[in-house]
C-alpha cells in the first residue's frame, strides 16, 4: 500500500511551498489595504472562486475520471473540453463585466474581474487534467510561479510603492496577471519537458462535444456538492456582514485564513492525490475496502496532529503575521476543528463519487448548507464571530456525517469508527495535558512539544495499517 502513497509527497512539497506563500499573502495584504479595505476584498474572493467553478459545470472533475477510468488521453480531452467549454465562458465573462458595476467596482475592477474568473477556470481545468496524467512537473511550475508573482508583487508594493495596491480593484487585476503567470507557464513546462504520457495520441476520435457532455455528467452534481461546501465557508462572513464593520469582519475572516493552514497542508495534498487513487482500488477484488479503511485512520491522525499543532501556536501566528488583530483562542480553536471535520469527508465519502452515484452528494451538502444557514442566522446576531464559528464548524460534521452514511448505503467500507474515536479522545487529551501542564511555556513550543508527542503515540497505530496489502 506505501507504493500507492508515492505522489503524495510530490504533492504535499508543492502545496506546502505555495502555502507558506500564501500564508504571507494575508499580511500583506492587510499592511497594503488596511483592514477595512482588506474586509472589502474578503467579499469579492469567494465570487470568483464559485464563478471559476461554476463556468465549468463540474468538467474538471470530469477529466479526471476520462483520463484515469476511461483510459481517454489528457490531451484530447483537455482539447475538447476547452473548445466546447467556450461558449459558456466568454457568456459568463461578459455578464460578470456589466454586474460588476452595480457590485460598486470601479474601472478597470469589472474588466479584470471577468478576465481573472476566466483565467481561473481554465487554470482549474489544467490543474486537474495534470493531476489525472501524473504531470508533476506541469502542476509544480504552474502552482509554484503564480504564488510567486503575486507574493513579488505585494512585496513590491509594501516597500516600493510600485504597483500601488490600495483598494479590492488593484488585488483584482493583479490576481489575473498572475493566474495568466501560472497558466502559461504550466502548460509551457508540460510542453518542453516532453511529458508523452500527456500528449499520448488518441486512436478514438470522439467529438468535443461528446466527450464535453460526459464530463458535465459525471462532474455536475460534484460541482453543485463542491459549491454547497463553498457557501457553508463563505456564508458566514456575509451575514456577519449584515451585523458588524468591515474592520471586525476582517477578524473572522483572518482566523478563517488560520485555519485553512490545515487544509492547504493536509487536505490539499490529499484531496489532489485520492481521486485518482480512488478510482484506481475500487477495480480490485475486494472493491478497496482494506485500502479505504487504512487511508481513513491515516487521514485523521494527520489532521488531529496539524489541528492541534496549530491551534496550540494560533496565538503567536496570529500576532506575527495579522500584528492587532485580537487573540480569540475560542474562533480559533472551533474553526481549526471544523477543518478536521470537512477533511475527513474525502476518505470516508467512497460510494457516492463512483461512476452514475455522484448525484448523491448533492443531498449530504444541500442538508448541511441549509444547517449552516440556520445556525448562522440564528447564532451570529447573539453571539457574533463566535456564532459564526459554531455555525461552521457543526455544518461540517454535518456535511460529513451525511455523506459517509450515503457512501455506506452504496459502497459499504468496514470503517474503523470505534478506532478513530479512540484517536480523537486521545488527540483531545494531549492538548488539553499540553495546555494545562505547559501552561507558562511559549504557544510555539508547546506546539511542537503536542506534535512530537502525537508522532510518537499514533505512528504505531498507523504504520501498519499502510503496510497491509489490498486483494488484487
Amino acid at each position: 500500500m506505501l507504493k500507492r502513497l508515492a505522489y503524495l509527497p510530490g504533492y504535499f512539497v508543492v502545496t506546502t511551498t505555495t502555502a507558506i506563500a500564501r500564508f504571507f499573502f494575508v499580511s500583506l495584504l492587510i499592511r497594503n489595504l488596511g483592514a477595512a479595505e482588506f474586509g472589502r476584498w474578503s467579499l469579492f474572493e469567494p465570487a470568483v472562486v464559485v464563478l471559476s467553478q461554476l463556468v465549468l459545470l463540474g468538467i474538471n472533475f470530469g477529466i479526471i475520471k476520462q483520463i484515469s477510468q476511461d483510459r481517454l488521453s489528457p490531451i484530447v480531452a483537455l482539447r475538447a473540453l476547452f473548445l466546447a467549454g467556450q461558449p459558456l465562458l466568454i457568456a459568463v465573462g461578459t455578464a460578470v463585466f456589466f454586474v460588476s458595476f452595480r457590485l460598486g467596482l470601479a474601472w478597470p475592477g469589472p474588466l479584470f474581474l471577468a478576465l481573472l474568473i476566466y483565467t481561473e477556470s481554465i487554470f482549474t481545468l489544467l490543474f486537474s487534467s495534470y493531476r489525472a496524467a501524473g504531470s508533476m512537473g506541469g502542476f509544480a511550475v504552474s502552482s509554484f510561479l503564480k504564488v510567486l508573482a503575486f507574493l513579488i508583487v505585494l512585496v513590491l508594493a509594501l516597500h516600493y510603492h510600485l504597483p500601488k495596491v490600495h483598494k479590492a480593484e488593484d488585488i483584482i487585476t493583479w490576481s489575473f496577471w498572475t493566474s495568466l503567470v501560472g497558466l502559461a507557464s504550466g502548460f509551457l513546462a508540460v510542453r518542453l519537458l516532453h511529458f508523452k504520457q500527456f500528449f499520448t495520441p488518441e486512436e478514438r476520435h470522439e467529438s468535443h462535444w461528446r466527450i464535453y457532455i460526459d464530463a458535465v455528467r459525471y462532474g455536475l452534481p460534484l460541482l453543485a456538492t463542491g459549491l454547497l461546501a463553498m457557501a457553508i465557508e463563505f456564508a458566514a462572513r456575509y451575514i456577519l456582514n449584515l451585523y458588524i464593520d468591515h474592520a471586525q469582519l476582517a477578524t473572522y475572516v483572518i482566523y478563517a485564513k488560520l485555519s485553512s493552514i490545515v487544509e492547504v497542508l493536509i487536505i490539499t495534498p490529499f484531496g489532489l492525490w485520492w481521486p485518482t487513487e480512488r478510482f484506481l482500488w475500487l477495480e480490485s477484488k475486494d472493491g478497496g475496502r482494506r485500502f479505504f479503511r487504512a487511508v481513513s485512520v491515516a487521514m485523521l491522525v494527520a489532521l488531529l496532529v496539524a489541528a492541534g499543532t496549530l491551534w496550540l501556536a494560533s496565538d503567536w501566528v496570529v500576532s506575527w503575521f495579522a500584528p492587532g488583530v485580537p487573540p480569540n483562542r475560542h474562533v480559533a480553536l472551533l474553526l481549526i476543528f471544523s477543518m478536521v471535520a470537512r477533511g475527513m469527508a474525502y476518505p470516508l465519502n467512497v460510494g457516492a463519487l463512483k461512476e452514475g452515484k455522484t448525484h448523491w452528494n448533492i443531498y449530504g451538502a444541500l442538508t448541511a448548507a441549509v444547517v449552516n444557514g440556520a445556525l448562522c442566522f440564528l447564532l451570529i446576531p447573539r453571539f457574533g464571530i463566535v456564532g459564526a464559528a459554531y455555525a461552521t464548524i457543526l455544518s461540517h460534521i454535518c456535511y460529513t456525517a451525511f455523506l459517509t452514511v450515503i457512501s455506506q448505503r452504496i459502497h459499504p467500507v468496514p470503517l474503523p469508527y470505534l478506532t478513530m474515536g479512540g484517536l480523537i479522545i486521545i488527540s483531545a487529551l494531549l492538548i488539553i495535558a499540553v495546555s494545562r501542564y505547559l501552561e507558562a511555556v511559549p504557544s510555539l513550543l508547546k506546539a511542537l512539544v503536542f506534535s512530537a508527542i502525537s508522532l510518537m503515540v499514533f505512528t504505531p497505530i498507523v504504520l501498519p495499517l499502510l503496510r497491509v496489502k489490498n486483494a488484487e
